[in-house]
């Protein structure tokens, strides 16, 4: 999976690249929740929605792609 910045298109937004699809997803959200608004699942453990986001149990770490670098982050922080 692979997802980077593309620049903004409307306020409040970023354009995001998931699976090769663009997608505009509200700045400062949580790439965790962005996957998921775009239908795409991802698995998490220590995710849950009256906890603050940790991510140690690494379940939901996908690769992110920006400036033509790669790297493995989790999704949920």
């Amino acid at each position: 999976m692979a997802a980077g910045t593309s620049g903004a298109k409307a306020p409040g937004k970023i354009e995001i690249v998931i699976n090769g699809v663009e997608a505009s997803v509200p700045r400062g959200v949580y790439l965790l929740q962005a996957l998921r608004d775009n239908g795409v699942a991802v698995p998490t453990l220590c995710h849950h929605k009256d906890l603050t986001p940790s991510g140690v149990c690494r379940l939901c770490v996908v690769e992110v792609e920006e400036g033509g670098r790669r790297r493995m982050v989790t999704s949920c922080t």
